[in-house]
């Protein structure tokens, strides 16, 4: 495999996990326009939706017309920064409908992103 396809993989996967998240908002989104601000967990969903589309989106567009930039700690923070807001609305929104489907939601977030992080170290450290 070619230097440039290895670049290509992870901006390929961070493409689709951020366009994935967008559409997940929008339509989260869609549904609180419509019936408005009833509680608390409706308003936390759409102000973290409202942070997470437009950074989001952004990084999309940024990393399709630019390419791949390695080490970029600016498109990290927007790609970051729009997982987390848009995992915060999708929690509120958990927590709105069933505050036991918003905690189950919550940890086993918690424990995937620890399963995550484990397999990622050792995959560095075996490189």
């Amino acid at each position: 495999m070619s230097k440039q396809n290895d670049d290509q993989a992870p901006v390929s996967q961070d493409r689709f996990i951020a366009s994935g998240l967008i559409g997940v908002s929008l339509l989260v989104l869609q549904v609180f326009l419509y019936t408005g601000l009833s509680d608390l967990s409706v308003t936390v969903s759409v102000i973290a939706f409202a942070v997470a589309i437009p950074m989001l989106a952004i990084f999309v567009l940024t990393i399709t017309v630019a390419g791949p930039m390695p080490d970029s700690k600016r498109l990290d923070l927007l790609f970051y920064t729009g997982i987390l807001a848009a995992a915060i609305g999708v929690a509120a929104s958990f927590f709105h409908v069933s505050p036991l489907a918003g905690i189950i939601f919550v940890v086993s977030g918690i424990i995937s992103v620890i399963i995550h992080a484990t397999v990622i170290r050792q995959r560095r450290t075996e490189a």
